[in-house]
């Protein structure tokens, strides 16, 4: 052999590691929730006012589609009670002007009972409490909506025609100034505005927001600018 070993090491090893060892956090308690995919739902709903103010049985106002078939699903209404009321619906195509005692010209839509949620609050009616309404484009629909057994439905008064006038309207719908109104077609009272909310639906994709069901298979080269 070339050269006797070493009798010894010519250093002792280190008695711990150069460097620490990586600690391991640990996991949170519950994982991160993924976030929510849009909904493909054409669902919306368009609110009135809250506000109160006055208040009879009910009211009948006018509903206006603008460039797109709607179909109404339901209503949230105003009513200062907190118990057990039964609504009535009623309804008839085009405006209510003219048929505001006329119950012949209306049809029962929906009759239900609710538990009023107070002054300020919107009682909604139960899913399905109605059969659904659709309205088509640049045409109206009118609703007169009325508790049986009470005086609470609540709602504002209005400053223009009852049906000319839009309390509120989107890009689809308008919600028209209407009129106040006793029980069973007694009583009107001009110039009511309606306290509520209607959740309504779009036909198809008529404006654009909700996705396809499936990509396109080949991507256009040519873009187009949609006027809204």
């Amino acid at each position: 052999p070339s050269n006797s070993p070493t009798r010894a090491p010519t250093k002792a090893p280190t008695k711990s590691p150069s460097m620490e060892p990586t600690i391991a956090l640990n996991p949170t308690s519950s994982p991160i929730s993924p976030p929510i995919p849009p909904s493909n739902s054409n669902t919306r709903t368009i609110t009135t006012t809250f506000e109160g103010g006055s208040g009879e049985a009910g009211n009948m106002f006018d509903v206006h589609a603008k460039n797109t078939k709607i179909t109404i699903t339901n209503f949230q209404i105003h009513t200062s009670s907190t118990t057990t009321e039964i609504v009535e619906i009623y309804t008839r195509a085009g405006t209510h002007v003219g048929y505001e005692r006329r119950p012949g010209a209306w049809t029962l839509l929906a009759e239900v009972t609710v538990v009023g949620q107070g002054y300020g609050n919107p009682t909604p009616l139960p899913a399905g409490a109605m059969a659904l309404i659709s309205i088509e484009p640049h045409q109206s629909q009118s609703f007169y909506i009325t508790l049986r057994n009470s005086n609470r439905m609540v709602y504002s008064i209005g400053t223009g025609s009852s049906s000319a006038d839009p309390i509120v309207s989107d890009a689809h719908v308008a919600i028209m100034e209407g009129v106040g109104k006793g029980y069973l077609f007694r009583g009107t009272v001009a110039q009511r505005r309606w306290n509520g909310s209607i959740e309504y639906e779009i036909d198809g994709d008529g404006d654009g927001d909700a996705p396809t069901a499936s990509p396109t298979t080949a991507a256009t080269l040519t873009t187009t600018t949609l006027t809204l």
